[in-house]
């Protein structure tokens, strides 16, 4: 079993996460789209289902989200506003009861502990207060044996990036995890694109979610099962320095972490993973162009020049068909993550580092990539944002 988690998030994610993922700790699914995705579940990996109750925190939810929440006791009160500003315990209870019933039935291992994304009004902390008390309650009279996972979810970088935020945040979710009696945590900073190669990454936002992971470790120590993400790399950092279990992915399409229920306008940009580089990059005639110039840049006898051979090779399939875009992204981080995962846990820092510092190095000999604009630009970047935050 790998220590991977992908996130099924389409149903044309069956035949990737089949291909790539078989072998899971979890395939993980939210609750409002289970009756659509769950023919995209890998055959064979335990399943694990979030409630989709975080769709709460947006003010225009979709209306699928709606209409799905809408079935379970008291959730039109929820709806109004009502009950997040004055939590009745009895109502509450009621609402979680439902929820937790309907994940039940699918016969999931594991199931999220409903709770909504953090925010700063104290208002928030306290629903998820009473989700958690109510979702122990419901533990305890109830027939599941199986996981219950505690999620975390920040929404926005001025929740981690200082300590003192950071300890509020930990706080709460160390006494949600009581609350809850849940036996796993999921954290992820869902306002967090980790490869948009953003100025403050490397020497700011990554080193505050190193830590924030730290200190979630050490405050909660009676939690037997940690995930992170999903992100591109950061997941593979923070598993890699020991302080998540599992590593939550995409299945080549989205590596940031979307609410349930959250209006998304799809993009029509094709991307492809650049492997030598460790990163993706919009797809186009400017980037073959960039990928044929630099396959001739590198040692002929080089592991990059084979790197770039292979993917000049694929460019024309890739780049007109979005299942084969999908796949080679997917593809690329299994074997980015077989990598790390071949070598003891003790030598997975210094892997990562050295594979993102020989990127590094080789994206400052390389021109900048055409399809890309400011900092993304530099094929550098990236690889240093993640280097200089792995040891």
């Amino acid at each position: 079993m790998s220590d991977l988690v992908p996130f099924i998030t389409s149903k044309n994610d069956k035949s990737n996460a089949q291909k790539f993922y078989s072998d899971a700790k979890y395939a993980r699914v939210s609750a409002p789209s289970y009756k659509i995705h769950k023919h995209g579940l890998p055959e064979g990996v335990p399943v694990w289902i979030d409630t989709g109750v975080e769709g709460f925190f947006n003010s225009s939810p979709t209306d699928d989200w709606v209409n799905f929440i809408k079935q379970f006791a008291h959730a039109d009160v929820l709806l109004s506003g009502d009950l997040i500003n004055r939590p009745k315990k009895n109502q509450i209870e009621e609402f979680v009861s439902d929820v937790m019933k309907f994940c039940q039935k699918k016969k999931p291992a594991a199931i999220s502990v409903p709770q909504i994304p953090i925010q700063g009004k104290s208002d928030y902390n306290k629903i998820n207060r009473e989700l958690a008390k109510a979702t122990g309650k419901w533990r305890a009279e109830s027939s599941y044996d199986g996981r219950l996972i505690l999620p975390v979810i920040a929404t926005n970088q001025k929740q981690l990036n200082n300590k003192t935020d950071r300890n509020r945040v930990v706080g709460q979710a160390k006494a949600n995890l009581a609350h809850s009696a849940a036996t796993g945590i999921w954290a992820v900073d869902q306002s967090l694109f980790d490869q948009s190669a953003t100025g403050t990454f490397k020497a700011r936002r990554f080193p505050a979610l190193v830590d924030f992971y730290t200190e979630l470790k050490e405050a909660t120590p009676e939690a037997s099962l940690r995930f992170g993400g999903p992100y591109w790399g950061l997941g593979y950092l923070m598993w890699a320095r020991g302080l998540i279990d599992s590593i939550c992915v995409g299945v080549g399409k989205s590596y940031q972490y979307f609410i349930t229920g959250t209006p998304i306008s799809g993009s029509s940009n094709t991307r492809i993973a650049i492997p030598p580089l460790y990163r993706w990059a919009i797809a186009g005639t400017p980037l073959a162009d960039w990928i044929s110039k630099a396959t001739k840049a590198v040692d002929e006898h080089s592991v990059f020049h084979q790197q770039f051979q292979e993917l000049f090779k694929q460019l024309e399939t890739i780049q007109t068909n979005d299942t084969a875009s999908r796949r080679q992204i997917a593809e690329f981080h299994r074997a980015w993550y077989d990598s790390l995962e071949s070598v003891e846990p003790t030598g997975r820092q210094i892997l990562l580092f050295q594979q993102l510092s020989g990127a590094y190095v080789l994206g400052k000999k390389l021109k900048r990539i055409p399809t890309e604009t400011g900092r993304l630009a530099d094929p550098s970047n990236i690889a240093e944002d993640f280097m200089l935050n792995c040891l």
